[in-house]
């Protein structure tokens, strides 16, 4: 499958960029400056896709748990953040991967 390039989220247009750098200690990362998702060569195709849902969630909750948490700019707000996507992404990915007719049924073309 053809590995996707760009999405929007919001308002904004948002690039994907696949590294052919392996990954070390981030499998990816999210710049919300220049918004630009980089994911890194992973272990497996797996690990692959629960990293891009992993940052996608990251783009999706900006802004949103600064609200939630209160944020200070200190480093544990970051903290905050990251552990909450860390807890929430592989469950999100399960539920994705077992559940191909509830995914379709929510996704735009669900209904065709």
């Amino acid at each position: 499958m053809k590995k996707p390039v760009k999405f929007k989220s919001g308002c904004f247009n948002w690039k994907i960029k696949w590294s052919e750098e392996t990954a070390e200690e981030l499998y990816g990362k999210t710049d919300h400056t220049t918004k630009t998702v980089t994911i890194y060569q992973c272990s497996s195709d797996e690990v692959t896709r629960e990293t891009l849902l992993h940052e996608l969630l990251h783009v999706v909750l900006e802004d949103k748990v600064e609200a939630i948490f209160n944020f200070d700019s200190d480093k544990k707000d970051f903290d905050k953040e990251e552990n909450l996507v860390r807890l929430v992404s592989p469950a999100l990915m399960q539920l994705i991967n077992d559940n191909p007719e509830l995914v379709r049924f929510l996704s735009k073309g669900g209904n065709k």
